[in-house]
């Protein structure tokens, strides 16, 4: 066994009536997940595409709904080149400050407009900001979808107090994080991200990784 394993992904699994995290550990094997959160955007989205293009690197993104669409075209691209979509709620509220019944609104929405746009359905879901209560998480099961966690951040975000990491930086911190197996989260909202991710694949390509859909990494 290996001195390191990494939490591959966190796949919250109905079964009869009870809910039970089911958690899926890595550290083996060199599949790596690129996962996006928070867009599509217009122009960093676009970007992102045509780096993973360049590159042959699928990767999975959480859309938000209301976000589908002005950047719908954004979506079947996506599907084109061989990437996968996932639920990111309409409105990226956090799930706890919202009831039941406007958690399977906001699922249900952003899942009509998805398969509006690419002709696919749904299974894959990630919470904003990655939180969960177990009550939400059986109503989010019982509609038929994993959610999807991670286990390296990015840090491609601003931050109140420290702003936002350099492209470097973040480049780094991934490339420090991955083991194997790894699902890794980035949002597709930034300048940083775009010059970031081509230094993330070409590290990660030269320690002989090999870059999957989340669908791929949890068969």
């Amino acid at each position: 066994m290996r001195e390191k394993l990494a939490v591959s992904l966190l796949l919250i699994v109905l079964l009869s009536s009870c809910v039970f995290a089911k958690m899926i550990y890595g550290g083996r094997g060199k599949m790596i997940a690129l996962t996006f959160d928070d867009g599509p955007n217009a122009y960093v989205t676009a970007q992102i595409l045509d780096i993973l293009r360049k590159e042959n690197v699928p990767a999975t993104f959480f859309v938000v709904g209301k976000k589908i669409d002005k950047a719908a075209f954004l979506l079947r691209q996506m599907v084109a080149e061989g990437h996968e979509i996932g639920n990111h709620t309409y409105s990226h509220s956090p799930i706890t400050w919202i009831n039941d019944e406007k958690l399977v609104l906001e699922l249900k929405k952003t899942s009509q407009l998805i398969t509006k746009a690419t002709g696919q359905k749904v299974n894959l879901f990630r919470p904003p900001h990655g939180r969960l209560t177990q009550s939400k998480q059986k109503i989010v099961s019982q509609r038929g979808y994993h959610t999807i966690m991670w286990t390296v951040n990015a840090d491609d975000f601003y931050h109140t107090q420290g702003g936002m990491r350099s492209a470097k930086s973040i480049a780094n911190k991934v490339d420090r994080g991955v083991v194997g197996g790894d699902i890794v989260l980035m949002h597709d909202n930034s300048q940083q991200i775009i010059e970031a991710l081509p230094m993330i694949i070409k590290k990660l390509k030269r320690r002989g990784f090999v870059f999957v859909t989340v669908s791929k990494l949890i068969k």
